[in-house]
């Protein structure tokens, strides 16, 4: 088992070779206590297509998130819990921040203006220049 600390609006991202899951802790509930969380999930079997529900974690028990996930909350304080998931293997885990950090590395900057999806250099076109006075005035070059 695995151990984060998360405050709201946290997540955890867990990867497999068929599907992603982001887990976001949504509030906490001081006077249970508890939390209350998103569960987001793709497949590559049906990619663009998001299977989304919510759900509570008492203190000390335990949530399936799917067949291969499983949820607890480990620890409860007022401003961040911690929460313990067991994934398999086979799976990656991230936090969120840290998940961002390495598909910008592996897409190449794809924020970067300036360079593409494979990371080169985007061609940039010249900005237009004024014409020259000759062709502004259709005169002959007056500098002889």
């Amino acid at each position: 088992m695995l151990i984060l600390s998360r405050e709201p609006g946290a997540s955890i991202v867990a990867v497999s070779a068929t599907a992603s899951h982001l887990i976001t802790l949504l509030k906490i509930l001081p006077d249970r206590p508890a939390i209350s969380i998103l569960i987001v999930e793709t497949t590559t079997a049906r990619p663009g297509r998001f299977h989304t529900r919510t759900a509570e974690i008492d203190l000390n028990a335990t949530l399936k998130v799917n067949d291969d996930i499983g949820l607890t909350l480990v620890d409860f304080r007022r401003d961040k819990v911690r929460l313990g998931i067991d994934v398999p293997r086979e799976w990656q885990l991230f936090r969120q921040e840290i998940y961002e950090v390495f598909q910008g590395k592996l897409l190449g900057g794809m924020d970067d203006p300036d360079t593409g999806a494979a990371g080169s250099p985007v061609p940039k076109t010249p900005p237009p220049q004024p014409p020259s006075r000759d062709v502004r005035l259709n005169e002959p070059d007056s500098e002889n």
